[in-house]
């Protein structure tokens, strides 16, 4: 469902929640793992062990605490545009905070 924005990005990997399909239909189910907390986390993962990636040496950025898990697990978390209380978290743990508008 993102190729075509990732095409038009020009990016070269994306990784996401993959819906489930029975023949040419969306279920509204979600193949494991689901891409929220935990389930971030082993996506990065298994990016990371596919490409041989480092990622204590890796950025990665997340706006809401379903994203501690994944930003733990990199040397360079950026939290964005915080939402139900990770503005706090990242304060404590002294990581950048970005605001986009």
């Amino acid at each position: 469902m993102v190729e075509p924005l990732a095409t038009y990005l020009k990016l070269d990997e994306i990784v996401a929640g993959r819906p489930e399909r029975a023949d040419a239909t969306f279920t509204g189910r979600m193949l494991e793992p689901y891409p929220y907390r935990h389930g971030k986390l082993q996506a990065a993962e298994r990016l990371a062990a596919e490409q041989d990636l480092d990622l204590g040496a890796s950025y990665m950025y997340g706006d809401s605490p379903g994203d501690l898990p994944m930003l733990e697990a990199v040397g360079h978390p950026f939290v964005v545009n915080p939402i139900r209380g990770l503005h706090r978290i990242a304060r404590q743990r002294g990581w950048p905070i970005l605001r986009w508008e």
